[in-house]
């Protein structure tokens, strides 16, 4: 092995790892608020076919004037929407999934039909208030992404979507935020909100829900 070899080795190696660390960076970066939403998510109007798709089948029976909701996007999994809303004078916890994943199969004619499955919660008006103000605190807070081209492999999207009276809904997004993040915070209250759902009778972890969405929301004050 000669001495030039060695020597451009060391050099590919350490311009790699420098791009690496660029990278990583960069997302660190972007992980700290959200982007744009793409208009197809963010509003009711027509999109492309895919996310037409999923604002049609995981939107059914859902208000478009919400105080939080967020559209999660996994690359395989099955898609679903987490929806806060107030019905009646009771605050709930809307979850919309279905049996398998839309973007994969949505061309296919001879896929199986999407069966959309609900669960809902009631939730305490002080959560509801809380999560409708991180919501829109974070959205907010949105930025245009730097121009530089992101390395994305397979992920999960979170669409971020609220209504403000006076204003309408607006809308932000994220992608597979780094672990750690404020974004990626953000996302793990998602996850918690589908537990929600799934266990109503958990006012433990409602209490618990409070309480990160109360810290998050002081976090995203901070300068």
């Amino acid at each position: 092995m000669t001495n030039e070899y060695c020597r451009f080795t060391r050099r590919l190696a350490s311009a790699v790892l420098f791009g690496l660390l660029s990278y990583t960076s960069y997302a660190q970066h972007q992980d700290s608020h959200l982007v744009p939403a793409r208009a197809a998510l963010s509003t009711w109007a027509h999109g492309t076919e895919y996310y037409a798709e999923v604002r049609k089948v995981l939107g059914a029976g859902l208000s478009s004037n919400a105080l939080a909701q967020v559209v999660v996007l996994p690359s395989f999994e099955p898609e679903y929407i987490v929806s806060v809303e107030k019905q009646n004078g009771r605050y709930l916890l809307l979850y919309n999934t279905v049996q398998r994943n839309l973007h994969s199969s949505f061309r296919d004619e001879k896929a199986e039909k999407a069966v959309l499955h609900t669960r809902r919660a009631e939730i305490s008006p002080e959560l509801a208030t809380a999560l409708a103000r991180l919501w829109n605190r974070a959205i907010q807070q949105v930025r245009y992404p730097e121009p530089l081209v992101s390395m994305r492999s397979d992920g999960v999207s979170f669409v971020f979507m609220a209504f403000q009276a006076g204003v309408g809904e607006r809308a932000g997004e994220t992608w597979s935020p780094a672990a750690g993040s404020t974004m990626a915070l953000l996302t793990g209250i998602v996850t918690d909100l589908k537990e929600v759902a799934l266990a109503p009778q958990n006012k433990e972890l409602q209490q618990r829900l409070l309480h990160y969405a109360d810290l998050l929301d002081k976090q995203l004050q901070v300068p």
